[in-house]
């Protein structure tokens, strides 16, 4: 939390500098890969999400006005998707915000286990269900990371265009993940 928020004051202090960076801002999503938990820090809306048996879960929530509408059960994911203001942020790390609350939060980590740390861009061109689409084919097809990584890409940027879309897809492997 304490770096993501010195991230916050790093960003707002170079933009306040520069007239031609004022106001300049971005999400953020990391992760810290440990034995059997991984932690993760969040601002904004991109995500972090874990495949296991089968499942797709989003560990972290956006931080917009339509993601806090959709974890109240208010919208549903087609709803969300095509709202007109899905992408304005409540929350930024820059971007003007004085305060930010980053979402500070840890999961068990198994052997067989996902994950998909992944911008905004990538969500405008797949669904959960094409998330977890490709999950499922290569535990099927036994592919790596990087094999999975360069479908999502692919078909991400395909179906939306290549707006910010950056990702890291992370298998755990052996007896202690």
């Amino acid at each position: 939390e304490a770096s993501v928020k010195s991230l916050n004051d790093y960003v707002t202090r170079v933009g306040n500098r520069d007239p031609k960076l004022t106001g300049m801002g971005a999400t953020v999503v990391c992760g810290l890969f440990y034995r059997t938990r991984v932690t993760f820090a969040h601002v904004g809306d991109s995500r972090f999400y874990q495949y296991r048996k089968g499942v797709l879960t989003q560990l972290t929530y956006d931080h917009t006005f339509v993601g806090a509408q959709f974890r109240a059960g208010k919208f549903n994911e087609r709803e969300a998707r095509m709202h007109p203001r899905k992408n304005v942020l409540q929350q930024a790390v820059g971007g003007g915000c004085q305060f930010v609350h980053p979402q500070v939060a840890s999961a068990s980590i198994e052997p067989g286990d996902w994950f998909l740390i992944c911008s905004d861009g990538v969500i405008d061109g797949l669904w959960n269900k094409n998330i977890a689409e490709c999950f499922a084919d290569a535990e099927k097809l036994g592919q790596s990371a990087e094999e999975v990584a360069k479908r999502l890409l692919d078909w991400a940027t395909d179906e939306a265009g290549g707006d910010d879309t950056t990702l890291f897809v992370v298998r755990a492997e052996g007896a202690e993940a």
